[in-house]
């Protein structure tokens, strides 16, 4: 779980963004890797922009998968939306509580509410076309003004 966060704020809108061990894509998925495994999920800032998150389709397990590939979708009323991969390896975990209870995403992005583990292939490589806490912030902070 997280600690230490930077807040985005635009309108009446909050979005909170982990500083420490987290690394972002420019499509909202953000990454965290421990010993070799990279967890992924949903940032903050999707996860209120889709609401009530109702139902997610996960990958196969054992799939391969590369940087910028799809890693399954979630839905909401408003919206299905793709999970863009952060990092390229093989599948080897999907959140069982987030199948049985996708709400979890909403409640609790980055911690209950993450989606796949994958076992990286080469994330000194992945890494470059991340991003860290600050620089999503300036993402958050153009996407919303756009909206």
């Amino acid at each position: 779980e997280p600690t230490e966060y930077l807040v985005v704020t635009h309108d009446k809108f909050e979005f909170r963004i982990p500083v420490v061990d987290y690394a972002f894509n420019e499509n909202d998925i953000w990454v965290r890797v421990l010993d070799g495994v990279a967890r992924v999920g949903i940032s903050d800032y999707m996860q209120q922009k889709l609401t009530d998150i109702s139902y997610f389709e996960p990958p196969k397990m054992e799939a391969a998968v590369d940087q910028f590939g799809e890693l399954g979708s979630v839905e909401s009323a408003k919206a299905v939306f793709e999970i863009i991969s952060p990092v390229s390896g093989t599948v080897v975990g999907v959140n069982p509580a987030v199948i049985e209870t996708p709400g979890l995403i909403n409640e609790d992005p980055y911690g209950s509410g993450w989606l796949v583990e994958i076992k990286l292939a080469d994330f000194r490589q992945d890494q470059t076309l991340l991003v860290d806490a600050a620089a999503y912030a300036e993402v958050v902070k153009r996407k919303a003004a756009e909206e």
